[in-house]
């Protein structure tokens, strides 16, 4: 790539909009991925909590974690992320985003309930929170308490902390990373899981009429981009040959950083590697659309056509995960990292 191309802001940030203009809960690739894609819930959930409970990046010489509130012991508290939670590997439809909402709705409840159990029996058993508390049976009635008092920001500690030994505080702070996080999430899948699947039905059909709107802005012709939305869950974004190092140069030009394992090497995803992408560095522009139109999950595929070949270049990818919402940017062997802030 040529970081001495001459751009135009104004082009590159529209061709980066039209990628992610376009939020569902299902996902539609136009061909089989290879094996380094991320293609299900379980390949984001796991590489975004390897990220942020281990993933550390290079500041001023010294590996710094990237969430420094989020503790390594957290990785073992997370149950696994069952692998039948696929992105749709056809045609999407309101109908099949419909059903695919419902299946990550009692996906997810199940994650929670559980993460939650595991909390308060570890606080019950060192007797960190008040009793009434642990007592507690509704899982979003426990996560609002703990959220609400004890959440990121938030300078207070239970009284029983001072008095637990010292396998009580790391318990402790496992769950200060974790349960504010579990709240933010649940309160989302709460809402969704009451609605019928009439209002289910509407709330995606709104979406795609969000996401057709959107790619009215970016029709930029044949010669810069061309948008094809499919269903309201994938967008394909075909860029004139002229354009493409335009969309590559924008990437690299907000400088992702790399980010290191636990021993100390780079993180891979099979060929590509991983890279951590603050979102205070990611244009304004693309950050709204992404952060507006985000679902459960979206894709935005780029490719470009010379002659009677078409080469997928790039793709977004974003999605509701436990620890956040994400964002995964992938190109040329690299795969950007983004978490929306807190």
């Amino acid at each position: 790539m040529n970081a001495s191309r001459p751009v135009s802001i104004a082009c590159l940030t529209a061709v980066a909009a039209v990628g992610a203009a376009i939020a569902a809960p299902g996902v539609v690739f136009a061909q089989a991925p290879d094996k380094d894609e991320l293609v299900s819930i379980d390949q984001l959930e796991e590489m975004a909590i390897t990220i942020l409970s281990e993933g550390t990046i290079d500041q001023g010489g010294k590996k710094v974690p990237i969430d420094p509130t989020i503790p390594a012991e957290l990785k073992h508290l997370i149950p696994t992320i069952p692998k039948g939670l696929v992105f749709p590997s056809s045609n999407s439809t309101i109908e099949i985003e419909v059903e695919f909402l419902g299946k990550w709705i009692e996906t997810y409840e199940k994650i929670i309930d559980t993460l939650t159990g595991t909390a308060r029996g570890i606080t019950k058993e060192k007797k960190i929170l008040p009793s009434s508390w642990t007592k507690e049976e509704n899982t979003g009635k426990f996560l609002q308490k703990f959220a609400k008092r004890y959440g990121p920001g938030s300078k207070a500690k239970p009284s029983g902390l001072k008095k637990t030994d010292d396998a009580g505080k790391e318990a402790f702070a496992e769950m200060w990373g974790m349960l504010p996080r579990m709240f933010l999430r649940y309160a989302d899948l709460f809402q969704k899981k009451a609605m019928n699947p009439a209002q289910r039905k509407a709330m995606i059909e709104e979406r795609l009429q969000r996401a057709k709107n959107y790619l009215k802005r970016y029709e930029l012709g044949k010669d810069i981009a061309q948008p094809r939305v499919l269903g309201s869950s994938l967008v394909f974004v075909q860029l004139s040959p002229q354009v493409r190092g335009m969309a590559e140069d924008y990437l690299t030009g907000m400088s992702p950083v790399q980010i290191y394992k636990k021993d100390g090497n780079p993180l891979y995803l099979g060929s590509k590697k991983v890279l951590w992408l603050a979102a205070s560095k990611v244009n304004p522009e693309l950050k709204r659309v992404l952060e507006d139109l985000l679902g459960e999950s979206f894709v935005g595929r780029y490719s470009v056509l010379e002659g009677d070949v078409v080469t997928d270049i790039m793709r977004v990818t974003g999605a509701k995960l436990l620890l956040g919402d994400f964002f995964f940017l992938e190109w040329d062997g690299h795969i950007a990292v983004v978490r929306r802030d807190q």
